[in-house]
C-alpha cells in the first residue's frame, strides 16, 4: 500500500519544559484559524495511549504513516501522523515519561484526532490500545481533592439482544448535562432500575481550580482516556488531571497483572499462583449464545477471538485469543457471571476494556471484584 505524504502545519521544535508549557498555554484557548472552514476554535486535548512494545521511529498502520520525531527534550517527542487521505496529517506532541501510558497533546480538529488514535489501537501489528476508564473510575476522578464533578455524559447501546425477542428489548440512552443541577439530576435518574442499568458513562465534566479564568480548567474526562478542555487556562490543572487519572489506572492495571495466572519456583517446586478476574452480572444475560458470538468476534470494541465448549446448560468455556497483544486467555461464561484468566505476560489493560465495553454495551451495572 503506497501512503501519500501531505504538507501539514509544523510543531515548535521546544528545547525547554517552559517552551512547552507556552505551547500549550497557546493551544488551551487558540484563535480561530482560517484553514478551519466555519472558524472552529481549536480545543486543547489529550489522549492517554497504552502501550505494550516501545514505540518505534517510524511505522505503518494500514491507511497511515507514523513517524517519531526528536524535540530539545528527551521525553517529549513530536508523532507526525500522515494518511492517503490528504485531509489527514498533523503533527502533536508526544509524551514518552511514562513508556507504557503514551500521552498525546494537540488542538487539532477533534476527527481528525480521532481518526489517527483509531487507526493507532486499531491495527493488530501494533500494540496500543486506549485507556479504558470505567464508570466509576470517572466518578472517582471528580471526586479528587480539588475536582468539582460539573457534567456527565451517557452514551449506552445494548449490541447483545436476540432480534427476535422484541418483549425484552432494552432501548438505548444517550444523555448530556453539565451544569450545576447535573449531580442532582444524576442522583433522580439513578434511582430508577432500568435507567441505572444504562447509566455508563462515556465522559465527565470536572473543573478544577479556583474560578478564576487563569487559575482554573473544565474538562472533559472521556471514558477512553481522551480529556478535552472546555474553559479556562490552567495548564497545571489539565496536567493535573492527566497525571492523577494515569496513576490511579497504573495502580488498577498492577492490580490486575500482580494476580495474572502462572507458575512460580518455590524451593525447587513448581507452583501455579494468581486468580480469575471475576465480572458479576446482576441482570442476567438472556441470550448467552449470542452474547458470546458478539463477545467473541473478533471486532472493535472488545478485541477478542475465541472458541467455545459447553459445560453444561448455559455455562460454557472459552478458549481465547487477545487481539490487542496476541495472548491466550480462558473465559468461563454463565448466565450471571464471567471468570477471565489472564495468564503471565498478558496485558491488564484487557481486563478493563472488556469492563468499559460491557458496561456502555451490555450493562452498565456489570462490575469486577478485582478492578473496584
Amino acid at each position: 500500500r503506497v501512503i501519500q505524504m501531505s504538507m501539514c502545519a509544523k510543531l515548535p521544535r521546544v528545547t525547554t519544559r517552559k517552551e512547552f508549557m507556552d505551547y500549550l498555554s497557546d493551544a488551551i484557548n487558540p484563535p480561530k484559524r482560517e484553514d478551519d472552514g466555519a472558524g472552529r476554535i481549536r480545543e486543547l486535548k489529550s489522549y492517554i495511549i497504552e502501550s505494550d512494545a516501545e514505540i518505534q521511529r517510524e511505522f505503518k498502520t494500514r491507511d497511515m504513516l507514523f513517524e517519531v520525531k526528536d524535540t530539545g527534550l528527551e521525553k517529549m517527542k513530536i508523532l507526525q501522523a500522515s494518511g492517503s487521505d490528504a485531509n489527514i496529517s498533523s503533527e502533536m506532541f508526544l509524551d514518552i515519561s511514562d513508556a507504557r501510558f503514551l500521552v498525546l497533546h494537540t488542538n487539532e480538529l477533534s476527527e481528525t484526532v480521532e481518526r489517527i488514535t483509531r487507526e493507532l489501537v486499531g491495527d493488530l501489528h501494533h500494540l496500543f490500545d486506549h485507556a479504558w476508564f470505567h464508570t466509576q473510575f470517572l466518578e472517582q476522578q471528580t471526586r479528587k481533592d480539588g475536582n468539582r464533578f460539573n457534567g456527565l455524559g451517557v452514551d449506552y447501546t445494548n449490541k447483545y439482544l436476540d432480534e427476535d425477542d422484541m418483549d425484552s428489548r432494552i432501548d438505548d440512552l444517550k444523555l448530556y448535562m453539565t451544569g450545576s443541577l447535573a449531580e442532582r439530576i444524576q442522583e433522580l435518574v439513578g434511582r430508577d432500575s432500568d435507567i441505572r442499568r444504562r447509566m455508563a458513562y462515556n465522559r465527565v465534566r470536572v473543573m478544577r481550580g479556583n474560578g478564576d479564568t487563569q487559575n482554573f480548567v473544565q474538562a472533559d474526562i472521556h471514558n477512553n482516556g481522551h480529556f478535552s478542555v472546555k474553559n479556562g487556562k490552567s495548564i497545571q490543572d489539565h496536567l493535573y488531571l492527566i497525571d492523577t487519572a494515569m496513576n490511579d489506572y497504573s495502580e488498577i492495571m498492577k492490580t490486575i497483572e500482580d494476580n495474572r495466572i502462572g507458575p512460580r519456583e518455590v524451593e525447587d517446586r513448581t507452583l501455579v499462583e494468581g486468580s480469575p478476574c471475576t465480572f458479576e452480572f446482576p441482570n442476567p444475560i438472556g441470550n448467552i449464545q449470542r452474547f458470546i458470538h458478539n463477545f467473541f468476534c473478533s471486532k472493535q470494541p472488545f478485541k477478542m477471538w475465541g472458541m467455545k465448549t459447553k459445560i453444561k446448560e448455559d455455562y460454557f468455556k472459552i478458549m481465547a485469543v487477545d487481539l490487542h497483544t496476541g495472548s491466550p486467555m480462558d473465559f468461563e461464561i454463565a448466565n450471571d457471571m464471567m471468570r477471565v484468566y489472564l495468564f503471565k505476560g498478558s496485558c491488564g489493560n484487557t481486563i478493563l476494556r472488556l469492563l468499559t465495553n460491557l458496561q456502555m454495551y451490555f450493562d452498565s451495572e456489570v462490575r469486577c471484584h478485582q478492578v473496584m
